[in-house]
């Protein structure tokens, strides 16, 4: 299980592709709960 905690503004703007999710991890607006080797993936899953 993997949680992800941000703003509602960042999850939008990462939904529409507006906000990398690995820049918003790196910068602090995301925050991944459970294992950090997604975290390595966010550009997959937030293009």
């Amino acid at each position: 299980t993997v949680t992800f905690i941000t703003s509602d503004k960042d999850w939008v703007a990462m939904s529409n592709g507006k906000l990398k999710g690995t820049w918003a991890y790196m910068t602090g607006r995301l925050k991944v709960r459970g294992p950090q080797s997604v975290a390595r993936k966010l550009d997959e899953i937030f293009p």
